[in-house]
């Protein structure tokens, strides 16, 4: 390996600290102006206005130099990351990847002549990155940001995600500052980069849940204290929840916010139109349209029937995850009597409002929840939630139900908000949830029907609660630890 020349001494007061500044800016100029052949210390020094014996007493020689230039360009990628992960919490990651490639792109243009010298003329006092602490620095912080965006990322591989990341904007940066493509400005170069790094790490079409964060406001001073007194007894992570006052939580949103309460850094805005069919496209995954019935056992396993008892696919392991459409199969099946809490479960019918974005100065940053919900712009609005009509003979969109969703997300926000916006003029959508008694869902194996299992129930916390309950089926059917206490388990067995 190449010896790294190293600086003499380090500065350590304020002064001495100026004065080697003055000298690498020197050389920056310098080497930017001649080249490598045409540097040397006298002209550095002249260049920088110290003598070349105060340069001497930091710098043996001009490769020194130029490796202490090469490790303050290291030093200032690790600062625009670390400026990034310090930024806006609720940003995307696409957002995050872009101020990260605007950044190195103008740290790069705004010295192009030096950065064709460091790399063209003399790259070889740039220390290995396995070597380097300031590339190992970088790695992780960069590792770092994709985990706090996992959801956003289809590479599972968390290392070589970032490895990828990172190599393709130093090659497409480093190739825009060397070589400039003529015809092109910075900001199409800027989005070039950011498409390519994109392509590589999201999922298609945009399907990806997006890491925002969750501010969920105290609905009165009495849970406010007990969540205060929680959160402080349980210590968590302060990245996964922390406690937030009234301002803390309107600057998160982006918007003047009723209340205090808890911030969730991870929480996530999910787009269900976007994201089932990406994961059903998700190879390995077969999609037979058909209506099931009622299930047979088979010699092996079971076999799902339609209306007219052929038989669509069998299998040794089946799972439920049709909503209240379960208890309807269940019963046909003849499995239904061993499970008096499944057997009353209903559907209750809800609708959400779409508010237009340009109502809410263009929307929250972050989810916002306490009594309602109010989601960021999708494009399309911002979603307002939701409604419960017990007893309905069909879900729909209405008057009388914008009226209580504008009613929640107006007091989610404080006195005076949307008062602008009838109810009855907005688009929405209506649906149906599936409850059970005790607004716990049931999930697990079957205990008389060995094979069989149900997962359904899930009320209003469906896109919460069916990644975990996912997990924790597979983690049964492979023989893994599960992800949920013993007991918990339990509360949730379908009986």
């Amino acid at each position: 390996m190449t010896h790294i020349p190293q600086p003499r001494k380090s500065p350590r007061q304020l002064r001495s600290q100026h004065t080697v500044d003055t000298i690498l800016q020197a050389t920056a100029r310098v080497l930017a102006t001649y080249g490598y052949a045409g540097t040397n210390t006298n002209l550095i020094a002249e260049t920088a206005g110290v003598s070349v014996g105060s340069l001497y007493q930091y710098f043996p020689n001009k490769n020194a130099l130029i490796a202490a230039l090469h490790q303050r360009h290291d030093n200032q990628m690790l600062d625009v990351i670390d400026s990034v992960l310090n930024s806006n919490p609720a940003a995307t990651l696409e957002e995050r990847v872009a101020a990260i490639v605007q950044a190195m792109l103008h740290a790069h243009l705004l010295e192009p002549a030096l950065h064709r010298v460091l790399e063209r003329e003399f790259p070889l006092f740039d220390t290995p990155r396995e070597h380097s602490l300031a590339d190992q620095d970088i790695h992780r912080r960069m590792r770092h940001l994709l985990e706090l965006h996992r959801a956003e990322i289809a590479q599972q591989d968390r290392d070589l995600a970032t490895y990828v990341v990172l190599r393709i904007m130093e090659s497409l940066v480093h190739a825009a500052a060397l070589e400039p493509p003529a015809g092109f400005s910075t900001g199409q170069l800027e989005q070039a980069v950011v498409d390519a790094v994109m392509g590589y790490l999201a999922t298609p079409g945009g399907a990806a849940p997006r890491v925002c964060g969750t501010v969920q406001l105290d609905r009165d001073a009495g849970r406010a204290a007990a969540l205060a007194d929680t959160l402080a007894t349980l210590a968590f992570p302060a990245d996964w929840v922390r406690a937030v006052s009234q301002d803390e939580a309107s600057a998160l949103a982006g918007l003047p916010l009723a209340r205090g309460g808890v911030f969730f850094g991870q929480g996530m805005l999910v787009q269900p139109s976007l994201l089932i069919p990406a994961l059903l496209a998700t190879p390995g995954v077969r999609v037979v349209p058909a209506q099931v019935a009622r299930l047979t056992r088979a010699a092996s396993g079971w076999c799902a029937r339609d209306g007219a008892d052929s038989i669509l696919a069998q299998a040794d392991t089946v799972v439920l995850a049709n909503a209240f459409g379960a208890r309807a199969v269940l019963d046909a099946s003849g499995l239904l009597a061993p499970l008096p809490r499944v057997a009353q479960m209903h559907a209750l019918a809800g609708e959400v409002t779409l508010i237009p974005a340009a109502a809410l100065g263009g929307g929250p940053r972050c989810v916002v929840g306490g009594e309602g919900y109010l989601l960021p712009d999708t494009g399309a609005g911002c979603v307002a939630g939701s409604t419960y009509v017990h007893g309905a003979a069909e879900a729909r969109v209405g008057a009388e139900g914008q009226r209580v969703t504008l009613d929640k997300a107006a007091g989610l926000l404080g006195a005076g908000a949307l008062r602008a916006l009838a109810p009855g003029t907005l688009p929405g959508w209506a649906g149906w949830r599936a409850v059970l008694p005790g607004r716990l869902p049931a999930v697990g194996e079957l205990a008389h029907a060995p094979g069989l299992w149900l997962a359904a129930g899930y009320a209003s916390r469906g896109l919460s609660w069916s990644a975990l309950m996912g997990d924790l089926i597979a983690a049964r059917l492979g023989g893994e630890p599960s992800p949920l206490e013993t007991d918990l388990s339990a509360l949730i067995a379908p009986r």
